[in-house]
C-alpha cells in the first residue's frame, strides 16, 4: 500500500514537472525572440 502511494506520488510530480518544464521552455523561448538573442541555437 505504502509503495502504491508512493508511485502516484511519484507519477503525479512527475506529471507536474514535465507540465512545468514545457512551460519553462516556451516562456525562454518567447523571451530569446523577444530579445533576440540566444542566436547559436
Amino acid at each position: 500500500m505504502a509503495n502504491g502511494l508512493c508511485f502516484i506520488s511519484y507519477f503525479h510530480f512527475f506529471v507536474t514537472f514535465k507540465s512545468f518544464l514545457k512551460k519553462e521552455k516556451n516562456t525562454i523561448t518567447n523571451f530569446k525572440k523577444n530579445t533576440k538573442c540566444g542566436k547559436k541555437d
